[in-house]
């Protein structure tokens, strides 16, 4: 939106407001060539709210006295006052945005306060699309969430565990194949006059596993990575350093008390650092549990869960996606031909074990890390 745009639309709010229906008629003549930015009624929050708004969120709620925490409160109530109203066509904003004042008061420490710019577009997923962004002379990957995510998520009960995962994130101990976590970033785009919640974390600069096993009939081929991408045949040990990588970071968050369990592990959330070394991270947990807070049963249709014999069922399906290319099969226990021989016997039996229609009987992600180590010697 331009600063003309944003002038017209200020205009037309305070003509709402100041004039009588007569004079408001006339006036909407006179607009007709911009009738494509003046809505059919005051359908946004003032501006002078909003840079209020923004204000809030760069200058850090952790440094607010006393007296700011009643400055803020009197600015949420100010919103829900003029725009809360279930009749007003900006209440879902105003509820959107006070909000998330609240969580990011109440998470002081999750929130990034500086001014972040959007720059190259890296892709999207099912929850938001993610840009190229510099925090503190490091480039990070900023997500920034669909608005259909947010509206679905932002009644209180909803976002309070959203944060209770991402927090918990955050406060991991560092691990090599853990995406760290740097925090949530809150503004206010002023273009569309609409909040944004984004999640921000390091730049995996040699982008996710999505897309590496090749497909079709080149489904036996594998995309290795050292001084460049190049297809090589795939072979029994490149799996096996494949697997041992995801199954630490796997081990890495069920040895943490309670369980933290990543719900959503698939091929995209894997994320790939350069340097002399490759390594593959486990990232988005902004869809993770901690177990205990939500109950849902595993989808086998997406391999999305809510435990850790869930994440172990995951880690199945996926391991059977690196070795053929194929993240969906109608069947995960038929074996292909092109997996047959005893060179594969090792994995394909720790794949099927994985993959047990018995959550019970599903090795432990302590197990599967010494299990495909023991693969080695």
């Amino acid at each position: 939106m331009t600063a003309l745009t944003r002038r017209l639309r200020s205009l037309w709010t305070n003509a709402s407001l100041c004039f009588s229906p007569a004079h408001i008629k006339a006036l909407r003549i006179l607009l007709i060539p911009f009738r494509d930015i003046i809505p059919t009624q005051s359908a946004m929050i003032d501006d002078a709210i909003l840079y209020q708004v923004e204000e809030f969120f760069r200058t850090g709620s952790a440094r607010f006295s006393a007296d700011g925490n009643i400055a803020v409160d009197n600015l949420t109530n100010k919103i829900l006052d003029q725009y809360g109203d279930l009749s007003d066509p900006c209440h879902h904003l105003a509820y959107m945005i006070t909000t998330i004042m609240h969580f990011s008061r109440n998470y002081p420490d999750l929130f990034i306060n500086s001014k972040l710019t959007y720059d190259a577009y890296i892709g999207k997923d099912s929850y938001g699309t993610v840009h190229e962004s510099l925090w503190h002379r490091e480039a990070v990957a900023v997500k920034l969430l669909h608005r259909s995510f947010l509206e679905k998520t932002y009644n209180s009960q909803n976002l309070d565990e959203f944060f209770e995962r991402l927090e918990a994130w955050k406060q991991l101990y560092p691990h090599r194949n853990i995406m760290p976590f740097h925090g949530c970033y809150a503004a206010v785009n002023f273009d569309t006059q609409d909040i944004e919640l984004a999640l921000v974390f390091p730049l995996a600069d040699g982008g996710n596993l999505k897309g590496y096993p090749e497909t079709g009939k080149h489904r036996r081929r594998f995309t290795v990575w050292w001084d460049k991408l190049v297809l090589l045949p795939i072979h029994v040990l490149t799996i096996i350093v494949q697997m041992q990588g995801i199954a630490q970071g796997l081990q890495h968050l069920h040895a943490n008390r309670p369980p933290i369990v990543h719900g959503h592990l698939s091929s995209e959330n894997i994320l790939i650092t350069a340097g002399s070394k490759r390594v593959l991270r486990l990232g988005d947990f902004g869809l993770s549990y901690i177990v205990g807070l939500n109950v849902n049963r595993i989808k086998e249709t997406d391999f999305t869960g809510s435990n850790v014999t869930d994440d172990i069922f995951s880690f199945g399906a996926l391991i059977y996606e690196l070795m053929t290319g194929i993240s969906q099969p109608s069947s995960l226990h038929r074996r292909p031909d092109e997996l047959q021989g005893k060179d594969w016997d090792n994995i394909w039996g720790l794949l099927q074990e994985c993959l047990s229609d018995q959550s019970k009987q599903r090795p432990s992600s302590a197990r599967v890390v010494n299990r495909l180590n023991s693969f080695q010697t």
